[in-house]
C-alpha cells in the first residue's frame, strides 16, 4: 500500500516539476530571449522516468493495453490461465532488461559518461532505468500472486 501510494505522489510531482520547467523554458526563451540550457535536460529525464512509473501504476491498476476480442472469445478458466502465463512472462522479460540494464551501467561508469548540460552521470540515470524495470517486475509477480491467493480463497470457500 505505501509504494502504491508513494508511486502516484512520484508522479505527481513530476507532472508539476515537467510542467513548470517547460513553462519557465518557453518564457525564457521567447519572452527573455534567453533559452534555458538545463531545462531540456531535466525535462526529458523527468518524462523518462514519468513514463517508467506509469507503466508499472498501469501494470498495479491492471489497465495494461489488451485485445478484448480474445477476451470475448475464450471462457474463464483458460482466461485465468492465460493471464497468469501473460503476468509470469512479462515479469521475466522485466527482470531480463533489468538485468541487461546493468551492462549499460557498468559502460557508463567505466567510461565517465555524463549527460551533457546537467553533467549527471549516466549510470545514474540507467540505475533509475533498472529501479523502474524491477518495480515493474515485481508490479507483476504481485498481480501473480495476488491471482492465486485469490484463488485458493475461492476453493476454501
Amino acid at each position: 500500500m505505501l509504494l502504491s501510494r508513494l508511486d502516484d505522489k512520484i508522479s505527481v510531482v513530476l507532472i508539476v516539476i515537467l510542467s513548470c520547467i517547460t513553462f519557465i523554458q518557453v518564457l525564457f526563451r521567447f519572452v527573455f530571449n534567453l533559452p534555458l540550457d538545463w531545462s531540456e535536460e531535466v525535462s526529458r529525464f523527468s518524462y523518462i522516468i514519468l513514463v517508467y512509473l506509469s507503466a508499472s501504476i498501469a501494470v498495479r491498476d491492471n489497465s495494461m493495453i489488451k485485445i478484448e476480442l480474445l477476451e470475448l472469445l475464450i471462457g474463464e478458466k483458460i482466461k485465468a490461465v492465460r493471464d497468469r502465463c501473460v503476468e509470469l512472462i512479462c515479469a521475466g522479460f522485466s527482470f531480463f532488461i533489468s538485468y541487461q540494464t546493468i551492462y549499460m551501467i557498468k559502460n557508463a561508469f567505466s567510461v565517465d559518461q555524463l549527460s551533457p548540460a546537467l553533467e549527471i552521470p549516466m549510470s545514474f540515470m540507467y540505475g533509475i532505468e533498472l529501479l523502474m524495470f524491477v518495480l515493474i517486475g515485481v508490479r507483476y509477480v504481485q498481480r501473480f500472486i495476488n491471482a492465486l491467493r485469490k484463488k485458493e480463497l475461492e476453493v476454501e470457500k
